[in-house]
This record gives structure tokens, C-alpha cells and sequence, in this order.
């Protein structure tokens, strides 16, 4: 089962953690979490846009977790709003 993410708590990773880039490896963008990690989020740069950018990042995620859902024939569906 898949889930889809939540605003608040990448909010919450980016805000704690967000130079290192663990919002993204939540967002599963694991290449953008290491070159966060790598440059201090882009040298504060990329986690300044992220404050603006986040929740348009987490619902683009979703769409794409939900695509993938909807498309699977034969499977049952089940999206958690959690």
C-alpha cells in the first residue's frame, strides 16, 4: 500500500532538517535529498524556494502516487488521507 504525503510534515522535516534535504527523501527525491545533503541545500538557496514550493511538491507527489493507483488493472485502490 502506498501513502500519500502530508503537507505539515514536510513543513516540519524542512524546517528541522531541511539543509540536509530530508523533506525531499520524504518527497522521495532521493537525488535532490543528496545533493541537498551535499551542499547544504544548495547553499540555503533551494531551502528558501522549498518554503515557498513545498506544498506544490507534496501535491504533485500525490497526483502521482494516486496516477499509479488508478491505473494498476485489477488491483484495488486504497488512498489514506493521514
Amino acid at each position: 500500500m502506498i501513502k500519500t504525503k502530508e503537507i505539515w510534515i514536510a513543513y516540519l522535516l524542512w524546517f528541522f532538517f531541511g539543509l540536509c534535504g530530508v523533506h525531499k527523501f520524504y518527497l522521495n527525491k532521493t537525488g535532490m535529498g543528496i545533493l541537498y545533503l551535499l551542499t547544504l541545500g544548495l547553499f540555503g538557496i533551494g531551502w528558501l524556494v522549498d518554503l515557498f514550493t513545498i506544498p506544490f511538491q507534496v501535491n504533485n507527489y500525490n497526483r502521482k502516487v494516486e496516477t499509479f493507483l488508478l491505473n494498476r488493472p485489477g488491483k484495488r485502490v486504497e488512498i489514506h488521507y493521514f
